[in-house]
């Protein structure tokens, strides 16, 4: 792209200029700009303008109201940032030859990407969004870093009504695919069929993708996508709770020319992602981190997984958020679940776990010094709370005991 192409976004008509240069690449993250990129400031990024040029960038973009003025280098301040971003965002995917695959759900996009991304990496050039680069920014951001890749396969999550429209329509997805309908955000969309109607936006981007949907769910079962049931397919995945996104990566991928042998021998050596269902051994010891983050079923769908192993097991909970009015219900929910663990003690953290049956605590600090003394050896330890519990503090703290 280059800068005429960019003022022509930004202004409407093409400028006679004589130095219309080339920009290489577009990054939020100063830190990652090589010569000929373009720098592009958001929130404090201000701060990290003069790094950028150091390390080569031409051009600057950034809103009107930043107060920063530099002769050295070419400065575009706009007054739509936003809508400036999603042009170059749009200029660049269809400069490209690429497939497209978009997933959403309550629970399981992390899983169903990445198993996915896995399979199709072993043929293909693939870029996959990383992390929680799951919203509007990540977005941008995970198409600003394409190159020369034959798949983009993003997550899109959401908090409210018309987010995920809005991703879509930047991405316009070939395959789409929606695991499930859960109660993450309930707090915020007020009811699932409210979450239903913010799943199945993943369409407005292009009513004709090839979508894949969870023929369990109640919701997504009555919908035109490609049902996909837990009993589909024959590989059974050492978490049974995520059966359903093996399943639907199996069907995309069967989509795509793989064949199930090919499938399955990319899954056996799968690994999950960090603190998703990630198995940790220290000993005799066996800890299960699960606290990327929680919602009502995964929380139960991880507890299910426990029931595997005949050790004392150790439950370490913090609160399930955005869950609103709902939040009493859904913690009181999980003591059905519990029940069915023999040999199991409880502890948790945070206002809505005090519904929850088991020992309470504070504080992080108070659960770190009280299991100081506790015999971990020989146990089974899960833990699993929204991402702002920041369990892994005490995930850091038991594996000091080794």
């Amino acid at each position: 792209m280059y800068l005429n192409d960019i003022l022509l976004l930004e202004y409407g008509y093409y400028f006679n200029i004589l130095n219309n240069f080339k920009i290489n690449n577009f990054s939020f993250d100063s830190k990652k700009i090589k010569k000929g990129d373009a720098f592009i400031v958001i929130n404090s990024g201000y701060k990290y303008i003069d790094e950028a040029i150091n390390n080569g960038c031409k051009l600057v973009i950034m809103p009107m109201d930043i107060d920063y003025q530099n002769n050295n280098i070419l400065i575009l301040k706009t007054n739509n940032l936003n809508n400036l971003l999603i042009n170059i965002a749009k200029i660049i995917l269809k400069s490209k030859k690429i497939i497209k695959i978009a997933i959403t759900g309550s629970n399981g996009k992390t899983t169903t990407k990445e198993l996915i991304s896995s399979v199709l990496k072993t043929k293909y050039k693939v870029l996959n969004s990383k992390g929680n680069k799951n919203n509007f920014l990540g977005l941008l951001d995970t198409i600003f870093s394409l190159r020369d890749e034959d798949f983009l396969v993003m997550e899109m999550g959401m908090n409210h009504l018309g987010e995920i429209s809005h991703l879509s329509k930047i991405l316009k997805p070939d395959i789409g695919v929606i695991t499930n309908i859960g109660s993450a955000h309930i707090g915020n969309l007020g009811s699932k069929k409210n979450i239903f109607k913010a799943k199945m936006e993943l369409l407005d981007g292009n009513p004709n993708m090839l979508l894949f949907v969870n023929g369990n769910d109640s919701y997504l079962k009555k919908t035109k996508g490609i049902k996909i049931t837990k009993k589909q397919y024959d590989y059974e995945p050492i978490f049974q709770h995520l059966k359903i996104d093996y399943n639907l990566a199996i069907a995309v991928l069967k989509t795509l020319d793989f064949t199930k042998k090919e499938i399955y021998t990319c899954f056996n050596n799968y690994e999950m992602v960090n603190q998703r269902m990630n198995i940790i051994y220290k000993g005799s010891t066996i800890i299960i981190d699960d606290a990327y983050n929680a919602s009502l079923e995964s929380t139960i769908g991880g507890l299910s997984y426990l029931k595997t192993y005949k050790q004392d097991k150790i439950v370490i909970l913090g609160d399930i958020l955005e869950a609103g009015k709902y939040a009493k219900k859904i913690h009181k929910r999980i003591n059905k679940y519990l029940k069915t663990l023999n040999d199991t003690k409880i502890y948790h953290i945070g206002n809505y776990t005090k519904h929850i049956k088991g020992l309470h605590f504070n504080c992080k600090q108070d659960l770190i010094n009280y299991l100081a003394n506790v015999d971990i050896k020989n146990k089974v330890i899960y833990l699993k709370g929204s991402r702002k519990m920041e369990l892994e503090v005490i995930r850091d703290n038991l594996l000091l005991k080794f």
